[in-house]
């Protein structure tokens, strides 16, 4: 599991420090962690984000910190969103992309639905296909070895006979 694409944030409030960090690869593999004054306050392991839902959303962090919310997104790379007690004190500068892609958001979660869906038939289909392949060409492989066994109970016919013949012959 190689921590591929990292990119952390240091945030000053009041007399605290926030620090948020997050990697992900193309393994889906992500880890989103929250720190408040170098302590680890909360990790998030999911892959199915939103950019409308916190990745974090934490209450009673402190006598200060009544309620705080990280948001995390962006096209290509990692924008972020911090709300304490309902007030933005840290937000990344999003570009074209992303504030095109927030807007268009049910849409693009239903375009990647939809590819992932006939990603999912190619797949099927694909296996189906070199399923039926192998099947034919170890039929075929199964037939040549049917031949096989029929030519050797024909020769141990033939020598049954043989064997026979010597025996009356003896006799």
């Amino acid at each position: 599991m190689s921590k591929k694409y990292y990119k952390q944030w240091h945030v000053p409030y009041e007399d605290h420090q926030i620090k948020v960090t997050n990697w992900w690869n193309f393994d889906f593999d992500t880890e989103a962690r929250l720190y408040l004054d170098d302590q680890l306050i909360a990790v998030n392991k999911e892959t199915d984000m939103s950019p409308f839902e916190p990745i974090f959303h934490l209450k009673n962090v402190s006598e200060e910190i009544k309620e705080i919310k990280v948001f995390l997104y962006g096209a290509l790379t990692g924008k972020l969103l911090i709300e304490i007690n309902n007030q933005n004190i840290y937000k990344d500068k999003l570009s074209f992309l992303d504030r095109y892609l927030l807007k268009r958001w049910e849409g693009f979660v239903n375009f990647l639905d939809n590819l992932e869906e006939r990603f999912t038939d190619f797949t099927i289909w694909r296996l189906t296909r070199k399923k039926r392949k192998l099947l034919f060409i170890n039929r075929k492989k199964i037939d040549e070895m049917e031949k096989t066994f029929d030519e050797m109970d024909a020769i141990d016919l033939h020598l049954d006979d043989l064997k026979k013949f010597k025996q009356d012959k003896n006799l």
